[in-house]
């Protein structure tokens, strides 16, 4: 049935001799036989075989070298793999990452860049969270995208992406979120550089992140001295809820909770109700 041209039966057979089960007519090695199979299923378009292609070249089983040609290859088979509609997110994703990572051989200068963003777009509207947060990461990453971008531009860009993974429950999105808006809150601890959002925004985000065990997120959360929030109460520092933050993260070996932790029950402050023990190990 392969000899007639059906994708499926071409599909099987080069399996068959990728798997080495039976030896190839022709003289041909196992891989190159597979190779000619996939790549005619491919250009009927047949998904799998582009998917199945860009493992062998991964593996180091194509018909090139190591090096550009090869990158070039995956890249190629993995673009038309992910052009299917059906397609899940992950050919486009790893397209993505190959751009991202300026894989040798790909495009030059900016355009890996411009790839990047189109790959990672596609994989994030297909709902792949993490395509959402390296996407917000490439628009923030000085020089990267456009060199003649501002701050505030990369963060307006990047913002809408650490949401949408954010809310997918993106952790490193959430803290990522919970950190800006930190820096725009008036009246924080360290910040004040801008107004906008407020505390809750930061404690919003962080708490999310914080509740899936982020160290991070956790000592931040104890650094949030907002009324009605984390950190605060009735309007003041609640030490006791901001202790139990650092503690949470100090015992993630996160060096400033230990040290913020340290220094509050050094000043008598956040310490345990009398009879309970200061140790938290």
């Amino acid at each position: 049935a392969a000899a007639q041209g059906h994708t499926e039966a071409m599909c099987e057979l080069a399996s068959i001799y990728e798997m080495k089960q039976t030896p190839p007519k022709g003289g041909k090695s196992p891989d190159a036989a597979a190779l000619d199979l996939y790549k005619q299923a491919s250009d009927k378009g047949r998904m799998d075989a582009q998917l199945k292609l860009v493992k062998l070249y991964k593996d180091g089983r194509g018909d090139t070298q190591p090096g550009a040609p090869t990158n070039q290859m995956i890249a190629k088979y993995l673009e038309l793999a992910a052009s299917h509609e059906e397609a899940t997110s992950d050919p486009a994703y790893r397209l993505a990452e190959l751009y991202a990572k300026r894989t040798s051989g790909l495009a030059k200068g900016p355009d890996h860049d411009a790839l990047a963003v189109k790959w990672y777009t596609q994989a994030a509207n297909k709902g792949l969270a993490d395509a959402s947060y390296k996407l917000a990461c490439l628009y923030l990453e000085e020089g990267r995208v456009n060199i003649f971008l501002t701050d505030q531009q990369r963060v307006s860009l990047a913002e809408p992406w650490h949401v949408k993974a954010a809310d997918a429950g993106h952790q490193h999105a959430q803290l990522a979120l919970g950190q800006l808006h930190f820096t725009r809150a008036p009246g924080l601890i360290g910040t004040g550089k801008t107004k906008g959002a407020n505390a809750a925004d930061a404690a919003r985000y962080l708490q999310m992140a914080a509740e899936q065990n982020n160290p991070d997120a956790q000592f931040h959360l104890g650094q949030i001295p907002v009324s009605g929030k984390i950190g605060a109460k009735d309007g003041k520092p609640d030490n006791q809820a901001s202790a139990q933050c650092f503690e949470e993260a100090a015992e993630k070996w996160h060096i400033e909770a230990m040290y913020e932790l340290a220094s509050m029950y050094n000043k008598g402050k956040g310490r345990p109700q009398y009879g309970e023990s200061l140790d938290t190990a």
